[in-house]
This record gives C-alpha cells, sequence and structure tokens, in this order.
C-alpha cells in the first residue's frame, strides 16, 4: 500500500512530464506577433492584422503551438 507521499510523488512526476511535452519548437524561419513586430517596427496589433491579411491570401502559413506564458501553457500563434 502507498503512502500519501508516495503518491503525491507519483502525481508530481506526472505533472513534469506534461508540461515537458507541452514546449513545442516553431519550425525554422517562423515567428511569433511579437517577433515580426520587431523586424517590421510596427505594434503588434497593427503586425498582427497585416499577419492574418497574409495567411487569408495563402501568402503566409500559420501554425499553432503551445507554450508556456506567464506559467500558463497557451497556444501562440507563429507565422513563417
Amino acid at each position: 500500500m502507498e503512502t500519501t507521499a508516495v503518491k503525491a510523488q507519483r502525481l508530481l512526476e506526472e505533472i513534469a512530464n506534461l508540461r515537458n511535452m507541452t514546449k513545442q519548437e516553431p519550425p525554422a524561419g517562423y515567428l511569433d506577433v511579437t517577433g515580426w513586430a520587431k523586424q517590421f517596427d510596427l505594434k503588434k496589433s497593427q503586425t498582427r492584422r497585416h499577419l492574418t491579411e497574409l495567411v487569408k491570401a495563402g501568402k503566409l502559413k500559420a501554425v499553432r503551438l503551445r507554450r508556456e506564458v506567464n506559467g500558463r501553457i497557451t497556444m501562440v500563434t507563429f507565422y513563417g
């Protein structure tokens, strides 16, 4: 029979494994909105609007990956 400490340790290890699995790297040449905004020297909202227009026109591809942002796992869009 397992003690509560052993169960807690096993649970923490499973959570750590899930967290490590969620870290995905974008393909080469893909940047998020912040990266493109720095390159174009625009605000993030303007950059996002231009990027979505390019994706709709078929001139750019968008990839959504899991990222840890401020301690939370969220989906971040990368464009390339």
